[in-house]
């Protein structure tokens, strides 16, 4: 719908910028003539009047022009934004819903195995499931994992006292900390 109510906005300006073109079009060559006379006729009497209703038809078309630019403008950056939101807004439930499942995976293998390295493990398998992607299996060192899941960078961090873990994509972030009881 906003999109349609663009194309409509769009193409109204478009024909406003004929009618202003076709109304340039009818006046002479001369238009600047109406504001800096160089020539030894164009200070006749005939020519000084019709250069003063040129003066004043050659300023309606700019200011016109000029107050049609400006609402189209303010009219396109009034609507970036909440689109831009919106689609940011998305992606961090998104991510956040993908960090949480991570995280639940990484405290079930917690709970059951209580090694680390599985924990990092489970919760980069189910975040890589719930984004969509296949994780494959890697043998895990330490207690932290950086590494790069479809779009999005995910950080584990796993040790005695809690599960912390770490996700970004192209524009937004998340974190969630998780204390091991």
């Amino acid at each position: 719908m906003k999109h349609v109510k663009f194309q409509l906005t769009m193409r109204a300006f478009l024909i406003v910028l004929v009618i202003l073109k076709w109304l340039v079009l009818l006046q002479e060559a001369t238009a600047h003539d109406a504001f800096y006379p160089h020539h030894g006729q164009d200070f006749s009497p005939a020519e000084v009047e019709r250069r003063k209703d040129l003066r004043v038809t050659v300023l309606v078309i700019t200011l016109t022009f000029t107050v049609l630019m400006a609402i189209l403008i303010s009219f396109v950056f009034s609507k970036m934004p909440k689109v831009g939101t919106t689609q940011q807004e998305n992606d961090q439930q998104r991510l956040n819903q993908r960090v949480n499942q991570a995280m639940e995976a990484a405290l079930h293998e917690i709970a059951t195995d209580g090694t680390a390295s599985r924990a990092i493990s489970a919760a980069l398998s189910a975040y890589a499931s719930n984004m969509g992607v296949s994780w494959h299996q890697q043998p895990i060192t330490g207690d932290r994992v950086r590494c790069k899941i479809g779009s999005d960078v995910v950080i584990v961090k796993v040790d005695a006292q809690q599960i912390e873990m770490q996700a970004s994509s192209k524009d937004t972030s998340t974190q969630a900390i998780q204390k091991l009881t």
